[in-house]
């Protein structure tokens, strides 16, 4: 079993700049486009009008270090959840894949801010919101 203790490298507020699902116009639908890790593995997403509960651990691979994460929130007023895998590029940039239940999967690229994490979500009722695509 691992240890609880996440390492500070991986918490914090991480502004999401680029994704292959969301486009220019839509990744900033809500405010700033975000993932949070918190010290306590729980976190927060929004991108687009997508807004989600985090809750992640810290996993080796092939030995790199990354983040699995399974995320619940609200996507354009219908309930929406995921996984999601994270991994820190030797840019210091962190590439996220994001997959969502029964719907489309992203690959989107964070940058580190100086924001703490909250590690909750807003005391404003989640709104759901775009981020699917319709076929």
């Amino acid at each position: 079993m691992g240890s609880t203790a996440v390492k500070p490298r991986w918490t914090g507020r991480w502004h999401l700049v680029e994704s292959d699902l969301w486009g220019d116009d839509s990744i900033d639908l809500l405010g700033q486009a975000h993932i949070e890790f918190g010290p306590d593995r729980l976190g927060y997403l929004m991108v687009g009008a997508l807004q989600a509960d985090v809750d992640y651990r810290i996993a080796d691979r092939d030995g790199l270090s990354m983040v699995e994460f399974s995320w619940i929130g609200d996507d354009d007023g219908h309930p929406a959840s995921g996984r999601g895998s994270a991994q820190l590029q030797s840019d210091g940039t962190l590439r996220i894949q994001l997959h969502i239940h029964r719907g489309d999967e992203a690959v989107m690229t964070g940058v580190p801010t100086a924001r703490s994490p909250t590690t909750s979500s807003p005391n404003t009722s989640p709104r759901r919101g775009a981020g699917r695509r319709r076929r």
